[in-house]
């Protein structure tokens, strides 16, 4: 079977935002974990890491969510979008948690 090459970009997109995810929800729960009780007491690099990743998985998204849409690929367009609200809430139960 033979996909275009929209298509098998597409995949790769939602394979590496998904992976992105993924890596961004393990660091959040080391930083939980991690605090041993201060809340003053968490190292700069991983926050900066998470600004980055979150960067890198919002410019993901959008990029996807364009291409899906212009080619009229409904199944990657509601992925893309529900990582989009997913994304949204995992910002929003960060800031929350870790403050």
């Amino acid at each position: 079977m033979r996909r275009s090459g929209k298509v098998e970009f597409l995949f790769w997109l939602s394979f590496a935002a998904i992976f992105i995810f993924l890596w961004i929800a393990m660091i959040a729960v080391e930083l939980l974990f991690e605090k041993n009780g201060s809340s003053l007491a968490v190292s700069q690099e991983p926050i900066r890491l998470l600004f980055i990743l979150y960067g890198i998985l919002t410019l993901c998204t959008v990029v996807g969510t364009v291409v899906s849409i212009f080619i009229g690929n409904k199944r990657y367009a509601n992925l893309f979008g529900a990582l989009f609200v997913i994304m949204f809430f995992s910002v929003i139960a960060g800031k929350s948690v870790l403050g």
